[in-house]
C-alpha cells in the first residue's frame, strides 16, 4: 500500500483503476494528466492491481489519459478538479492492432465514492457574481448549511471577522492557500479582495487530513495565472440618491450623506508559456458615512468645542487590498507558488458618541501598497 500525505488539502487528486475490455485489471499503464490553463502535466503507471493516483493536482480543468501497449488509449478530455476533491475515474482499455485513440464524453461524471468530507465549495463564477454588502470573503463562509454567523458589521470596511458557530461548536481554523490565518494577539484576519479568489470551501466533517479544529474549517484558495493574458476591472457604488430616505427622518431634514465605492482590477497571464504564471489584484475600499455626535451644546461649550464640532459628522473609511501571486512548475514533479498580500486601512471611529468631528475629518492620504504607491485618496464624484 502507497501513502500520499496532503497537508490542509488545498489540492486535488485523481484515482481510479485501469482494465481490459474483459474486466481484467491492467498493470504498467500510463495514466497522465495535463492542466488545460497551464500545462502543467502529472503521470504515473498503474500497480500489479491496475489502481492508479496523481496527487497534489492544483484545481482547473484536466485532460486525462490512460493507455498500454497493444491497447488503445483512452482520454477524458475535461475534467473539473477543485480543492479537496478525489476524483475516481475508470479506464476501460480495448486490444487494438494499430495506435489509435479514444475520446470518452458521454459517461456518468465522476464521483467521490471514498470521502468522508462534508463541504462546500464555492467556484470563481459564484464568488465573483454573489454580491456581499463589504465584499468580504467572510460572508461566504456562512453559505454553508449549518453554519451560523453574526452579522458583519456596515459600518467601516465591513472586512472583520465574523463570528462563526458550527453545529454548536464556535471553533474554525481560517486557511489561505492552505496557510493558516487565524487570528493572533486580537488582530483582524488577513484581508483578501473577493477578486482574487478562485474558491471557497467550508468543511464541516472532515478527515485527519485537515486537523487543528474541532468545529469547522474555513478554505479560501487564490486565483493564478495561466497561458492566456486576461484581466478585468470593476466599480460597485452606494449613493444616497440610491437610497430611501430612512423612515425616522424628519420632513424638513435632508438625505443624509452616504457614499461607498469598491473599484479595481486584475490581471493574470504568463511569464513564460507552460512555465512561469503570475497573476495580481488591486481593490479600493472608499466610504463616507454620516454619524451623529452626542456631545450636548452645554459639555462642549465647557470644553471649549465649538459648535460646528457637534452635532451631525461624516466619518470616513479608506482602505486598499492587493494580492500578487506567481506560479512557477519546475517539473513534472515540483511547483512553487510565492503570494504577497497587502492590506491597509483608515478610518474614523466607528460609532457616534462623545466625539468631536475633528475626529471624523482625519482621513487624509493613505499609502499604498508596493505597486500602487502612484494611487492617491480623492473623494470620487457624487
Amino acid at each position: 500500500m502507497v501513502a500520499f500525505p496532503q497537508g490542509q488539502a488545498i489540492d486535488g487528486n485523481i484515482e481510479g483503476a485501469v482494465r481490459a475490455s474483459d474486466g481484467s485489471f491492467l498493470s504498467g499503464a500510463t495514466v497522465k494528466a495535463r492542466n488545460l490553463a497551464t500545462a502543467l502535466e502529472r503521470e504515473t503507471k498503474t500497480t500489479e492491481q491496475g489502481t492508479f493516483t496523481l496527487p497534489l493536482l492544483p484545481p482547473g480543468r484536466y485532460s486525462v489519459s490512460a493507455g498500454l501497449a497493444g491497447f488503445e488509449t483512452v482520454v477524458r478530455p475535461e475534467l473539473e478538479i477543485r480543492a479537496g476533491h478525489v476524483l475516481t475515474v475508470p479506464f476501460t482499455l480495448a486490444p487494438a492492432s494499430v495506435a489509435t485513440e479514444v475520446e470518452v464524453t458521454s459517461e456518468v461524471p465522476v464521483v467521490e465514492p471514498g470521502r468522508t468530507v462534508v463541504a462546500n465549495t464555492q467556484e470563481e463564477k459564484i464568488v465573483r457574481n454573489i454580491p456581499t454588502i463589504g465584499r468580504s470573503i467572510q460572508d461566504f463562509y456562512t453559505l454553508q448549511p449549518g453554519v451560523l454567523a453574526r452579522p458583519l458589521s456596515t459600518g467601516g470596511s465591513g472586512t472583520g471577522t465574523a463570528t462563526t458557530v458550527y453545529g454548536g461548536l464556535g471553533l474554525r481554523q481560517m486557511n489561505v492557500d492552505g496557510v493558516s490565518n487565524q487570528l493572533q494577539g486580537g488582530a483582524r484576519n488577513i484581508v483578501v479582495s473577493q477578486e482574487a479568489i478562485q474558491e471557497f470551501q467550508t468543511v464541516t466533517a472532515f478527515s485527519a487530513e485537515f486537523g487543528r479544529v474541532a468545529g469547522g474549517l474555513q478554505n479560501a484558495f487564490t486565483r493564478s495565472g495561466s497561458n492566456d493574458l486576461h484581466g478585468s476591472a470593476f466599480l460597485f457604488a452606494r449613493h444616497k440618491v440610491l437610497s430611501a430616505k430612512p423612515q425616522l427622518l424628519r420632513a424638513d431634514q435632508a438625505q443624509p450623506d452616504f457614499a461607498r465605492y469598491n473599484f479595481g482590477g486584475t490581471i493574470a497571464g504568463a511569464f513564460a508559456k507552460d512555465k512561469l504564471f503570475y497573476f495580481g489584484t488591486y481593490e479600493r475600499w472608499y466610504q463616507d458615512l454620516p454619524q451623529v455626535l452626542t456631545i450636548t451644546p452645554a459639555n462642549a461649550q465647557a470644553l471649549g468645542i465649538p459648535a460646528s464640532s457637534i452635532g451631525v459628522s461624516t466619518s470616513g473609511f479608506r482602505a486598499h487590498t492587493s494580492t500578487y501571486k506567481m506560479d512557477w512548475i519546475i517539473n513534472a514533479k515540483h511547483r512553487l507558488s510565492l503570494r504577497h498580500n497587502y492590506y491597509f486601512d483608515r478610518e474614523s471611529p466607528l460609532g457616534s458618541g462623545l466625539v468631536a468631528a475633528e475626529r471624523f475629518r482625519a482621513l487624509t492620504k493613505i499609502p499604498g501598497p508596493p505597486l500602487a504607491n502612484w494611487y492617491r485618496a480623492s473623494r470620487p464624484p457624487c
